[in-house]
């Protein structure tokens, strides 16, 4: 049809378009640049008819004329996760339960041995209590001496690739670390109630329960949560040679050229270590 004359006003009319739908009309100016028109909506059968005016500012320009285009706004429904979200979040739970198993595995073993790496508790034993506490430091200094990395690639080869070769290999490290961490602050305490309960005649175990461990109630409690909060941030390591979890579902995407899947396991990492930091933080404050 001719190209309509300046001010001219003309009708513009749709068909088979998306019933009872919102759309736009706008010009498609020469340069490519578009100029906004009116929003109306299709009918029931998808028919639909705007009355339009030629403006000057849509006319024809070095014999190339403006063109009408129409834009349907048609709803898609709320927004929804994909299937990548919901991969990355099973492998976060994954990683988030491999740390929290590790510090609990760990701090089952790690605060009875503490007492045997204390000095004030192993001292007044004489020779034995000497040999007992430097044997202990000994096996609490070897271990803290390997990267988990190293001990995770290690137990990924003895009892296969997942998560409870990473855990395994996490908890070990964990023991070393809080042993160390749980025996200095029993040997940090107030000697008062322990002299006190000594000369009322208190067999050791009495010592300990009374005179001790209220003392290092607090301090434990910091350092596990302290130490979780570093697990979950060294399962993310951890899982990238083999030990399960987000570490090892972020290799596999680098791995396969997948930079969307692993960048969505990036700041899946970046907003857990964010939030676990900021728990850690307020547990911590809440009750030591």
């Amino acid at each position: 049809m001719p190209c309509a004359e300046p001010r001219q006003t003309f009708n513009v009319e749709g068909f088979d378009l998306a019933p009872n739908t919102e759309l736009q009309l706008r010009w498609r100016l020469p340069s490519d640049q578009y100029f906004p028109g009116p929003f109306i909506s299709t009918d029931a059968a998808g028919h639909f008819k705007a009355e339009f005016e030629a403006r000057p500012i849509v006319a024809t320009k070095d014999g190339v004329p403006s063109k009408i285009e129409v834009e349907l706004q048609i709803p898609v429904g709320p927004l929804k996760a994909s299937a990548t979200v919901y991969e990355v979040l099973d492998a976060m739970i994954v990683t988030f339960f491999m740390a929290m198993l590790a510090t609990i595995f760990a701090v089952i073993v790690a605060a009875p041995l503490s007492f045997l790496a204390a000095r004030n508790v192993m001292g007044p034993y004489g020779r034995a209590g000497t040999g007992v506490y430097y044997a202990v430091r000994t096996v609490f200094s070897v271990f803290r001496s390997y990267e988990p990395i190293i001990l995770a690639t290690l137990f990924a080869f003895w009892v296969g690739f997942g998560p409870f070769a990473g855990a395994i290999a996490l908890g070990l490290v964990t023991i070393a670390s809080l042993g160390k961490l749980y025996s200095e602050a029993v040997e940090g305490i107030d000697r008062g109630p322990v002299e006190a309960l000594t000369a009322t005649g208190a067999n050791g175990m009495q010592i300990v329960l009374y005179g001790i461990v209220p003392q290092i109630v607090p301090d434990f409690i910091s350092y596990t949560i302290y130490h979780w909060d570093i697990n979950v941030r060294i399962s993310t390591i951890i899982g990238y040679v083999g030990g399960g979890g987000i570490g090892y579902y972020l290799a596999q995407m680098i791995n396969t050229s997948q930079n969307n899947k692993a960048g969505t396991a990036l700041w899946a990492i970046i907003a857990v270590v964010w939030v676990m930091d900021f728990l850690s933080a307020e547990v911590r404050k809440r009750y030591t």
